[in-house]
């Protein structure tokens, strides 16, 4: 049996597992941004961050909305929309860790990501940035890590 590499693993994430399979892609995919996004600017409590989230509120609805629904399963919109996604968690994350819940919805965006690779890829990304953020982002965290002299 010849199979891709990894397909059995990302297969039921990204939606080919019944239909199940198919209601947590649309919940995980298009209603838990939001909802992580509103969540972290109720723990947030902080007026700063109204903007920044406001932009990433209209970057999601853009990416769902603007897209027409034929391009939204196409790689390059996929790449697109995922990037956009974790920059705008990132900048959040950055003025507060609080959105580090934001933060969390772009492990399941990058689920979708084709060819799998490329979703390993957005997995560790998102997880370099999650645990880097904290301490200014991955350069200074690289530069001041005690491993490499």
């Amino acid at each position: 049996m010849n199979r891709p590499f990894w397909s059995s693993s990302l297969d039921f994430a990204v939606g080919s597992g019944g239909a199940w399979s198919e209601k947590w892609d649309r919940w995980a995919g298009h209603r838990l941004p939001y909802l992580l996004l509103g969540l972290g600017v109720v723990l947030s409590h902080r007026a700063d961050v109204l903007a920044p989230a406001g932009a990433a509120l209209v970057w999601l609805l853009v990416k769902d909305l603007a897209v027409p629904r034929r391009w939204r399963s196409h790689g390059i919109t996929l790449a697109v929309s995922f990037a956009g996604t974790l920059t705008m968690a990132a900048l959040l994350m950055y003025r507060d860790p609080l959105f580090l819940v934001f933060m969390i919805s772009c492990f399941f965006t990058a689920l979708k990501l084709k060819p799998a690779a490329l979703g390993v890829l957005g997995l560790a990304a998102t997880s370099l940035l999650i645990n880097t953020i904290g301490s200014g982002g991955p350069v200074p965290a690289l530069r001041s890590s005690r491993c490499c002299g």
